[in-house]
């Protein structure tokens, strides 16, 4: 997956670590910039952070 985390708390107080690309802690790919803003993720990140919300919410 990806290498770096973030470590973020949720609403009930339970910790998780999310690739720091999923967050504004990095400068945005090249991808982003040249999308312009029409693109928030790319299909890759889509689909892994769809695997993570679904490990999480078991």
């Amino acid at each position: 997956m990806f290498g770096r985390r973030a470590i973020v708390v949720d609403a009930s107080g339970v910790s998780h670590a999310v690739p720091i690309e999923f967050t504004d802690l990095v400068e945005p790919s090249e991808e982003l910039r040249v999308a312009a803003g029409r693109a928030v993720l790319l299909v890759d990140d889509l689909l892994k952070l769809a695997g993570l919300v679904a490990r999480v919410g078991r």
